[in-house]
């Protein structure tokens, strides 16, 4: 099996989480430093939320109804 990197997003600490949204658009990343980012694919711009986790935030997974995050810590 050969792997590509097909697109390279830079987030300011490493992202151990990952949730895609349904329709491919975005991607919620749950990182070391406890922030949570919400990253737009067609162009790898993100944002993170205003609130920050007193620990690290190791997985997050989008619901089913596609608008609630929950996020591991």
């Amino acid at each position: 099996m050969k792997l590509s990197l097909l697109h390279d997003y830079n987030l300011p600490t490493g992202a151990l989480g990952l949730a895609i949204t349904p329709d491919g658009k975005h991607a919620y990343a749950g990182c070391f430093d406890g922030s949570l980012h919400v990253v737009q694919l067609d162009n790898g711009k993100n944002e993170a939320f205003e609130k920050k986790h007193d620990s690290y935030a190791t997985g997050c997974a989008l619901l089913p109804d596609g608008r609630t995050l929950h996020v591991v810590c």
